[in-house]
């Protein structure tokens, strides 16, 4: 017995964008999503288009300094090493803009008590530790930090 395809999402048969008509007509492979615009076969991944949604409203969230906090249950105390503890005091005040609550715990650990409510499903130790891993790259790069955190 193969297993269950997911079900289609709620998508309203006809879109109007503008001057076009975007038609939806239907689901491929549990995966995929199919569209008709004009003369046009449109194939858009369902995964990604969602990923793409959250990002962009985490975005949002963020650049409008309204950013909202979940409490974690148990506060989580993570050690660093001391290049990333620099990197974390470097860059305090971006995270707790986007809705970190993280303070210093000791000489080199930080206590993390809170992260981005559109966060809040994911490990906080990953994340925190994956964004720091980022800082010094972006900052080398000069990109937006922001815009990395929303991803």
């Amino acid at each position: 017995v193969g297993a269950a395809a997911s079900p289609a999402p709620k998508i309203e048969p006809e879109i109007r964008a503008g001057e076009q008509i975007i038609n939806y007509l239907g689901q491929f492979a549990g995966l995929y999503l199919v569209f008709s615009i004009g003369s046009d076969l449109v194939i858009m991944d369902q995964h990604a288009a969602h990923e793409r949604i959250l990002y962009e409203e985490n975005l949002r969230t963020m650049e409008s300094g309204q950013s909202i906090s979940q409490n974690l249950l148990f506060p989580t105390t993570i050690e660093l090493s001391p290049d990333r503890y620099a990197l974390y005091e470097e860059s305090a005040r971006i995270f707790d803009a986007v809705g970190f609550i993280v303070e210093p715990f000791g000489t080199r650990s930080i206590l993390l008590s809170a992260v981005p409510s559109t966060l809040s499903k994911k490990s906080p130790e990953k994340i925190f530790l994956s964004i720091i891993d980022d800082v010094e790259i972006i900052r080398r790069a000069e990109k937006d930090i922001k815009k990395i955190i929303a991803q």
